[in-house]
């Protein structure tokens, strides 16, 4: 959800930051051990980074082949 918010432009970026915010809401409610929590953060910050690049590139990629012919 966080990749969305980073991607999307416009309003439409903030029903993504609400629906995450949701997520994590319904997660801590229903596990509270601090481990857990600790894992989820972890979790959502590796899943952002690794969507947000791997999109970047698919982006990029099709930009510059695009151009090359």
């Amino acid at each position: 959800m966080m990749m969305l918010f980073a991607l999307v432009p416009g309003l439409v970026r903030y029903a993504f930051s609400l629906a995450a915010l949701w997520l994590g809401y319904r997660f801590f409610r229903g596990y509270g051990t601090i481990g857990l929590r600790i894992g989820f953060i972890f979790a959502a910050v590796a899943f952002y980074l690794l969507l947000t690049v791997t999109v970047s590139l698919v982006l990029y990629m099709r930009v510059s082949s695009s151009t090359a012919l």
